[in-house]
């Protein structure tokens, strides 16, 4: 098995070796599609990538990454730190009828031509562990949400704020 530095794009027609290792990692302000999404594209993610094929004949990449991005947190509106790890394996095609017909275990990678491109793969699944709205942990925003109080009684002595279409529902019968 060989273990070298990170390439920009595999010819997965043309490898050679059934089992190869690369390391190496990307640098974030490359990433085009991540970048909008973030504070600032600074750093970098370091990945390591396997490349094989399985008993059935199915070329496979096992991808683990791992970075820290900085995202505004949309509570405070302050920057802060968002670590991503992630592993995960895609089995290579060539075509979607391809990805249909592909082992459950496999998540597909489309290539064209037979290139993967390393950092287009890489960026995809970084953009996917992004959270849906980033936001810093309760104890480090500067913003403090108003906590319930489980003792506060209401306007109407406790009751629910549904008892008034309990009544109206009573009353329809």
């Amino acid at each position: 098995m060989k273990n070298l530095p990170l390439p920009q794009h595999i010819n997965m027609l043309r490898l050679s070796e059934p089992a190869t290792d690369f390391q190496g990692s990307l640098l974030i302000k490359n990433m085009q599609r991540l970048a909008p999404s973030l504070y600032s594209d600074e750093g970098e993610v370091t990945v390591n990538l396997g490349l094989g094929t399985d008993e059935e004949g199915t070329r496979f990449c096992r991808v683990q990454l791992k970075t820290e991005v900085i995202l505004q947190c949309q509570r405070c509106m302050e920057p802060f730190t968002y670590g991503i790890m992630s592993d995960f394996v895609h089995g290579v095609v060539s075509s979607e009828r391809e990805a249909e017909s592909l082992a459950e275990q496999y998540e597909p990678v489309i290539v064209q031509d037979g290139l993967l491109i390393v950092q287009d793969m890489v960026e995809d699944e970084l953009i996917l562990r992004l959270p849906i709205v980033p936001m810093h942990q309760d104890l480090e925003c500067k913003v403090k949400l108003p906590v319930v109080d489980s003792t506060w009684v209401g306007e109407e002595g406790g009751k629910s704020p549904f008892h008034v279409l309990k009544l109206l529902k009573q009353e329809s019968k």
